[in-house]
């Protein structure tokens, strides 16, 4: 008799043959340096609190400026407080996510193409003449520079002022022939992300354009969709247009991705619609990859990936991420709510928080084996004396169907076991498991081990 650790939290999704891997991990994170004993330790997503709902629509876009919140909903852009209480501070047309940047007194959004700003006291259409039609925007040394609407062009404000533009304010990303899709800031060098390319260019102060081309900086790899990237700890993650996440490391636009993630990304109809956002919880940078029709997240920590999902549905119900007033918060645009990212709360909103963990294979090199105990040791005396938590377990050996569900009981308030283990699991070439808690408690899953007897 073998008593066998089973790895959790190393990869997700099933690869083309189930029978080569099925494990996967959901709503929860694998902790990079686990404390104590046990050789992986599984920590549960953070759930999410409502911060607000008095908004006229479904969110649009979202940006932090000088530590507050701004908030496009429906058809007005809102100042967020701390507490959530909502703003209104103008009105602008469209249904579609908008791109959104700041200097600290200006916010600039682009919406169908058109130019708004507030300014402090009101928002409005930029009018000027000279303005093309924008598809994004950001800001830098004082400019708001905007990809020009399906061209190859940029344009830029004038300085410290987004409401005046001139027309020969322009210039092109031209290395090879591509679209601009979007912009990117890293300190002070704007990458330009088009189609298939990105190049660079840097403000060198000239007087008839500001901004010149990195002679050095042409990547072969494009952006998928306007929100499909992030900038988050100095560099850029993004969905490239080969459906790979990359991440740029220095000039090298690094894959990331694993061969089941791409899988999920070809699996969505409109990968264009992807919204990247990030945050940080207990020393890991989470970068979300969410679309309509799922949702995978990189842990740069741990350089894993897992899935988050809302109960009932394939996807995230918050698509943005933004931090402000020293909390996470995150943006439904399914929804007129603004949720907390909450490491304290244990369910989204009153809505059930569901960890799945499912385990690599257990296999004897072909052999048949017997597992006559399988045990499971978490964190106990998360319950209260109303709620007596639990964890289910189900077995497969063919992954694709699974066993009838045995339920244990974590332990409420005050008792202090940790282990809890499942009877004989039959005889079979190869075994994995699927557990699952959904009660709203903290979770930590310290370590699975299956006691194996090889049939030789």
């Amino acid at each position: 008799m073998t008593r066998t650790p089973l790895a959790l939290g190393q990869k997700i999704g099933k690869t083309k043959a189930p029978v080569a891997s099925i494990e996967s991990l959901t709503n929860g994170y694998l902790e990079s340096v686990p404390e104590g004993k046990e050789p992986t330790q599984i920590m549960g997503s953070p759930g999410l609190r409502r911060l607000s709902s008095g908004l006229d629509g479904n969110c649009r876009g979202w940006l932090e400026m000088s530590g507050a919140a701004y908030v496009v909903a429906g058809t007005k852009l809102y100042l967020v407080a701390y507490d959530g209480q909502a703003t209104v501070l103008g009105t602008l047309p469209g249904l579609d996510i908008v791109s959104m940047d700041g200097d600290g007194a200006n916010v600039v959004i682009v919406t169908s193409g058109q130019i708004y700003v507030w300014n402090g006291t009101t928002v409005g259409l930029v009018t000027d003449p000279d303005a093309p039609q924008a598809s994004d925007v950001v800001w830098i040394d004082g400019y708001f520079l905007f990809s020009e609407l399906n061209s190859q062009q940029f344009f830029i404000s004038g300085l410290n002022d987004p409401t005046a533009f001139d027309a020969l304010d322009f210039s092109s990303a031209e290395w090879k022939p591509d679209k601009l899709v979007a912009s990117a800031v890293v300190r002070r060098t704007v990458f330009l992300m088009g189609e298939k390319t990105i190049e660079a260019q840097q403000n060198t102060g000239g007087a008839d354009f500001p901004f010149t081309r990195y002679s050095d900086i042409f990547i072969d790899v494009g952006l998928k969709g306007r929100d499909a990237k992030v900038c988050t700890n100095g560099t850029i993650y993004w969905l490239a247009h080969d459906l790979t996440a990359r991440r740029l490391d220095g000039l090298t636009p690094a894959v990331i991705s694993t061969a089941p993630v791409e899988r999920a990304f070809r699996s969505w109809s409109n990968p264009k619609a992807t919204i990247c956002s990030s945050y940080t919880r207990e020393n890991h940078l989470f970068v979300v990859f969410r679309n309509p029709e799922g949702c995978v997240v990189f842990d740069q920590t741990t350089e894993r990936w897992h899935y988050r999902t809302s109960y009932g549905s394939n996807t995230w119900r918050a698509a943005g991420l933004l931090n402000a007033y020293g909390m996470d918060l995150a943006f439904s645009v399914d929804e007129p709510l603004i949720y907390e990212l909450d490491g304290e709360t244990n369910d989204e909103d009153g809505h059930t928080l569901e960890l799945e963990i499912v385990t690599p294979w257990a296999w004897a090199k072909g052999n048949d084996f017997s597992t006559d105990e399988l045990e499971v040791i978490l964190q106990a005396g998360v319950g209260t004396l109303t709620l007596d938590p639990a964890i289910t377990c189900e077995l497969t050996t063919d992954g694709e169907t699974w066993g009838s569900k045995q339920i244990r009981r974590i332990g409420k308030s005050g008792q202090r076991s940790r282990r809890v283990t499942f009877g004989p699991q039959g005889s079979a070439d190869q075994m994995a498991w699927r557990f699952r808690i959904t009660d709203p408690v903290p979770r930590c899953i310290l370590g699975v081990y299956a006691e194996v007897d090889v049939e030789l």
